[in-house]
């Protein structure tokens, strides 16, 4: 019998959404294992970073692709990074790569010297809280505090809601200076309630803001019927109820409040 053809939104098949969710929610797994390693009080992680430093959120003000490039590098992945944008379809190609890394099980840590491995970390832990900050708001921290460095400040609470040491960078901190000359009492008041963590009422949204964004990535949002994009997010990914009201219209009508 032949084999049905997976069907493509954007640069993407079903299937390769399927796992790009699944990349999603393995960051979001490994960044809470990552945060009770600091909460136990893991010494070992303690002393690497107390000897070479914390330092994470200066890769903010960096382009988010520059901040993945510093983390390939450390991988050792330029190569076949370099190999996946000569391809037709590079993130189908980096997406196929990525598996292959994943089944060999190889350590990334095992040969650094322990300064490259509190680079690693630093990275990392900022890579872990951009991801998180695409299933909250659709953008990366270095996404939303360009947005703010343009004069969006609301972008800036929603990267400070994801992770207080983005209020440390030079962006943060421009903006932050500049409102105390102001005496902006209402900018430090709305920063004062939104340095706790983003609504709960976000939560249940992530997967889909994630993947929302990477339609948008793809150019899926575009080219794809309403339909279409029902297919994949209600039907293929399991992320949107196709069985009440009318699903086509709610979904047209969240993703563009997304896109606002």
């Amino acid at each position: 019998m032949e084999r049905k053809q997976d069907r493509v939104y954007g640069r993407l098949s079903g299937q390769e959404f399927q796992r790009l969710l699944a990349k999603f929610r393995y960051a979001r797994t490994n960044q809470q294992e990552l945060k009770k390693l600091f909460r136990g009080g893991d010494k070992k992680l303690a002393a690497l970073l107390e000897e070479h430093g914390s330092y994470w959120w200066v890769f903010y003000d960096l382009e988010y692709s520059q901040h993945l490039a510093l983390w390939v590098i450390l991988m050792g992945w330029t190569e076949a990074l370099a190999n996946c944008a000569k391809q037709e379809n590079p993130t189908r190609a980096f997406l196929e790569f990525a598996s292959l890394d994943d089944e060999s099980g190889a350590n990334p840590l095992q040969n650094m010297p322990a300064a490259q491995q509190a680079a690693f970390f630093n990275i990392t832990i900022g890579i872990f809280h951009s991801i998180e900050a695409l299933g909250y708001f659709g953008k990366s921290i270095n996404e939303l505090l360009k947005m703010a460095s343009e004069g969006n400040e609301s972008a800036l609470l929603d990267a400070a809601a994801i992770d207080r040491c983005a209020l440390c960078t030079c962006t943060g901190m421009a903006i932050i200076a500049d409102a105390q000359l102001r005496s902006d009492k209402r900018f430090f008041a709305a920063l004062f309630k939104r340095v706790k963590d983003p609504h709960k009422g976000r939560r249940q949204y992530m997967d889909l803001r994630f993947i929302h964004a990477a339609l948008q990535d793809t150019g899926a949002i575009t080219t794809c019927s309403a339909d279409d994009l029902l297919d994949l997010v209600g039907d293929k990914l399991g992320l949107y109820s196709t069985k009440s009201g009318d699903p086509v219209k709610g979904l047209r009508e969240l993703f563009r409040a997304w896109k606002k």
